[in-house]
This record gives structure tokens, C-alpha cells and sequence, in this order.
């Protein structure tokens, strides 16, 4: 798809998004980002028409969608002479408004993945929510998600889901599920260190095994210093007040080095784990 074609279904995707799932609230919130508070609440059919179920809510629905796309940078009409390009910043402020990306995922696949894999958002963790979905850890899926989400507009989320999925990786494998104190009690540096513990990651005779372990080391400094990034209030978690803000780049540096950490122990998990059992996950 070129970007005029994705930017023209991108806006009737969101347009369909906004007739079958906003209620009022959603549409006070949305006249709050772009400015359109005052029309939407007094017009005289809108949120009536939601309200009562009046077939001619999709009408007024479209109307005043379109407007705010408008507003905030996404025109895909032909006759308005502007390109049909979506910027970074558009497609960031349209996930805060709309939520939509979890919408499109399920609705539009193709067009999700054109939307967020030019932005890095869901290369970086597609090759672990593979091995995840085959040992049957949902949990991966929703920090996936997250991650996604925070890789477009909001670096922090990305850098504190992270960190998280980190962990959640780590319990799957130790076996530490729930809430329990056993769960709860244990940092992430002493959790990775059980992790290597479990699956043996220790110098074999067999070749490259050596090699194996110091890219894995250095692969841990890495999960060392996200939790460090987070206790800094870098990453969200903490309940930071006027802290230091992450930028785009870094949390796609920690978000690419996290999955490929956590892709390499579920991978070795995984290859340790009885196929009979397996297959009882499926």
C-alpha cells in the first residue's frame, strides 16, 4: 500500500471505529484534545441520537469524525491538494484519541502492520510472541501490545513494558505464577540469575557454547541497566514526579535488546520442555 491508500483506510477504519464503539464520553474526550468540546455538546443530534439509538447517529458520527481527523493532520481527500502521508506525530496523537491500534490489529491486520512496522512497533517483538504463543504465555501478547502502543507515543510505557515483559518471561520459566509472595518478592536481577541457573546456560564442551554464554552476559548487563532506566523514573512503574522523559530512540534500543533476551529464553525454554507437554497447551 502506498501512503495515500493507507492514509484514506486508515481514516475510514477509524470512522467505522468511532459509529460502532464511542459513547458519550468518548466523544467529550475527544472534543477536549481538538478543540471541538462546545460543538459536539450542543449540537442538537449527536449525542441525542447516540443516546436514544436514532439511525441517523452514523450520519452525524461521520460528520463530526471527519472533522476531527481533519483537525489533527490526517486528510486523505483527494480535493483538498495535501499530501496523504501519515507523520509520527499524527499517527501518535490519533493512538491517544481513538486507542485504535488494538481495533486494527484485529479488523485490519494489513493495514496495522503498514502503519506500525514503519515505525519499528511490531518487528520488535514479532519473533517472541511466536515462540510465547507456542508455550501458550498470553501475558506476552498484552505487554507486546503495550509496547507497541508506547513505541509510537509514549517512550516510558514502551521502557516500563519492557521491563516487564522481562519479568513476566522470567516467572513463566521459573514456574513463579500468580501473586503470591514467591512471585512477588524477587527482583529482576536475581530472577535473571535463576533463569541462567534452570536452563543451564553455563560453558559446555560443545562449540560456540563459550561465545553463547558472554553474548548472553553481555545481553543481561542490558536487563540490568532497563531496571535501572525505570528506578529513574525513564520508564513508567514508579510514580516518578517531574522526572527525566525518555525519548523515541532509546526506548526502541531497549524495547529491540529486551525481546531479543526474552526471545533467546523462551527459545531455550522451550527446546527443554517436553514436547507431550507441549502439545496439552494447545
Amino acid at each position: 500500500m502506498d501512503n495515500k491508500e493507507i492514509a484514506g483506510r486508515l481514516r475510514d477504519s477509524i470512522l467505522l471505529y468511532i459509529t460502532k464503539t464511542f459513547e458519550r464520553s468518548d466523544w467529550i474526550e475527544m472534543g477536549l484534545e481538538v478543540g471541538m468540546v462546545d460543538e459536539i455538546s450542543k449540537h442538537d443530534r449527536l449525542l441525542r441520537s447516540l443516546d436514544w439509538g436514532d439511525e441517523d447517529y452514523s450520519e452525524h458520527a461521520v460528520k463530526f469524525g471527519t472533522k476531527a481527523l481533519d483537525k489533527m493532520g490526517l486528510t486523505a481527500s483527494k480535493s483538498s491538494g495535501k499530501p496523504a502521508v501519515i507523520d509520527p506525530e499524527v499517527l501518535a496523537r490519533i493512538e491517544k484519541v481513538f486507542r485504535t491500534s488494538s481495533w486494527l490489529e484485529r479488523v485490519e491486520p494489513e493495514l496495522f502492520n503498514a502503519l506500525y512496522r514503519a515505525q519499528g512497533a511490531v518487528d520488535a517483538t514479532s519473533g517472541l510472541e511466536k515462540v510465547a504463543q507456542r508455550l501458550n504465555i498470553k501475558e506476552v501478547d498484552a505487554h507486546s501490545r503495550r509496547i507497541r502502543e508506547g513505541l509510537i507515543n509514549d517512550p516510558q510505557q514502551a521502557i516500563g513494558q519492557a521491563k516487564d515483559l522481562l519479568e513476566t518471561v522470567c516467572k513463566e520459566i521459573l514456574g513463579l505464577h500468580g501473586n503470591d509472595k514467591a512471585a512477588r518478592g524477587k527482583d529482576l536481577p536475581e530472577l535473571i540469575k535463576e533463569v541462567k541457573t534452570k536452563l543451564k546456560l553455563e560453558v559446555s564442551d560443545k562449540p560456540g557454547d563459550e561465545q553463547r554464554v558472554r553474548i548472553f552476559g553481555a545481553l543481561t548487563q542490558i536487563t540490568v541497566a532497563v531496571a535501572e532506566l525505570r528506578n529513574l523514573g525513564l520508564g513508567t512503574g514508579h510514580g516518578s514526579v517531574r522526572g527525566p522523559q525518555a525519548d523515541a530512540i532509546l526506548a526502541e534500543l531497549v524495547v529491540t535488546s529486551v525481546s531479543g533476551v526474552c526471545h533467546f529464553l523462551l527459545a531455550t525454554f522451550e527446546d527443554e520442555v517436553p514436547k507431550p507437554l507441549l502439545t496439552t497447551f494447545a
